[in-house]
């Protein structure tokens, strides 16, 4: 039984260093976004930077909406877990993220999808998981996308399968920041990582409290 105390409470300390170390962007207000050298295909990656908050890289969740021509600039953003209703007829309004689509882009930001440190393979990436966006999200038509030709769907649908990988997730981390311009119109919706406030700490408290309760018990 100490042992198993000792694992967990080890295990909280950690996970109550990460949450105190997460920064969450409050969940409406102004971006700066920018196009990277990475950026092609009329996607990411697109810098963002919230005032006062560490800056992040994100991807487009739209295909067909307009971003592009409009950066460098300063927009107003909310943050939701689906797609704003968008003005093209070929955007899919009130999108969820899907399960592919979230595990890559949280291999992105973790550094652990392909190597950021090298430019001329991080741009041929960031299109391949651009359009990997597109396609599991249900935009990519035309694209010609697939797991033998794109690595981050082949590695999404080896996880979880074609369909898995294109169903709505339930990691809770991974957002849409909808994008609006100055007269309030659907500019795009772009990804973005929201931490999760402590609920894996709360988790692991509620499991440690139960194991005192039980020992108290004998």
């Amino acid at each position: 039984m100490k042992n198993i105390l000792k694992s967990l409470l080890a295990v909280a300390a950690i996970a109550g260093a990460t949450v105190a170390q997460a920064v969450s962007i409050p969940p409406a207000g102004s971006v700066d976004l920018s196009g990277t050298p990475y950026s092609a295909s009329g996607g990411g990656e697109f810098l963002a930077e919230v005032a006062g908050y560490p800056s992040f890289y994100t991807f487009c969740v739209q295909r067909y909406e307009t971003l592009t021509s409009e950066l460098p600039g300063t927009f107003d953003y909310t943050i939701a877990s689906t797609t704003s209703v968008g003005t093209h007829p070929s955007s899919i309004p009130n999108n969820t993220i899907k399960e592919g689509t979230s595990y890559l882009y949280r291999m992105f930001l973790a550094g652990t999808l392909y190597d950021l440190g090298d430019v001329v393979s991080r741009k041929a990436n960031s299109i391949s998981l651009q359009k990997a966006i597109w396609e599991l999200q249900g935009v990519g038509a035309g694209l010609g996308q697939n797991a033998g030709n794109n690595v981050f769907l082949g590695m999404v649908y080896g996880l979880f399968g074609e369909a898995g990988a294109k169903a709505t997730t339930s990691d809770v981390t991974v957002k849409v920041m909808r994008i609006w311009g100055p007269q309030g119109e659907d500019l795009q919706d772009v990804l973005v990582y929201v931490p999760d406030s402590g609920a894996t700490l709360a988790l692991l408290g509620l499991g440690l409290a139960g194991l005192m309760v039980a020992r108290r018990r004998r």
